[in-house]
């Protein structure tokens, strides 16, 4: 195998690992979404908070804001938030 390859396996391993971990979190809700607001991923701590399960609830994020707060601008905001920041965080 050419170190090309291992190194590759080792990322590979990597982001197994990093995957397993943070779906492992339950008492944090972590997702992560794409530069539209389009949820990607969903661990076990958002589907316990929120009582939706990833096959439930992947699609845009802005499910998470009442209709009050859409009008408000907030999902806009947090949008915006995050790709500057390259993060977001909110209680609710």
């Amino acid at each position: 195998m050419t170190e090309q390859r291992l190194e590759h396996a080792r990322l590979l391993e990597s982001e197994r690992r990093l995957r397993h971990l943070v779906q492992a979190v339950t008492d944090y809700a972590i997702f992560q979404l794409d530069k539209n607001g389009i949820l990607t991923t969903w661990n076990a701590g958002a589907e316990r908070i929120t009582g939706y399960a990833a096959d439930e609830i992947i699609g845009h994020f802005s499910c998470f804001y009442t209709e009050e707060d859409g009008a408000a601008g907030l999902p806009t905001l947090a949008l915006a938030t995050s790709d500057k920041e390259e993060r977001f965080e909110a209680e609710r």
